[in-house]
């Protein structure tokens, strides 16, 4: 056991490199599905959601604790806000079109943090 403690480093580095690139990589996967096999569910951009959460963790854990958290609540009152808008717009929650609305959103800014956390991991 004693042999593989150089491995250690390398983990960490693994880790950051998936963060930087699966983001990225799942991008291009929902652009084509959208584009190339029509599809306008949620389940892409949620996969999307995730994989830029789980990725903004693994950059900013480290440096800033406190950054996935902010994002996490800034996450739940978009989700709110969107409830708000859709209920007075629709005066119904229309549960398909809300999902698909929430996962766009989220996508887009998760990618915005994402990127944010690229910079903390850099620069912080």
């Amino acid at each position: 056991r004693q042999h593989l403690t150089w491995l250690l480093p390398l983990e960490g580095i693994v880790m950051v490199l998936l963060a930087l690139g699966l983001p990225i990589l799942v991008w291009l996967l929902v652009v084509a599905a959208v584009v190339y096999f029509d599809f306008h569910g949620g389940s892409w951009f949620f996969l999307l959601t995730m994989v830029n959460i789980w990725a903004i963790f693994e950059l900013t854990f480290t440096k800033s604790p406190n950054f996935i958290w902010v994002i996490l609540f800034t996450a739940m009152v978009i989700a709110l806000i969107l409830v708000v808008w859709q209920v007075i717009r629709e005066y119904d929650l229309i549960i398909h079109r809300y999902w698909r609305m929430l996962t766009r959103i989220l996508s887009l800014a998760t990618t915005c943090w994402w990127l944010s956390g690229i910079f903390i991991y850099f620069m912080g």
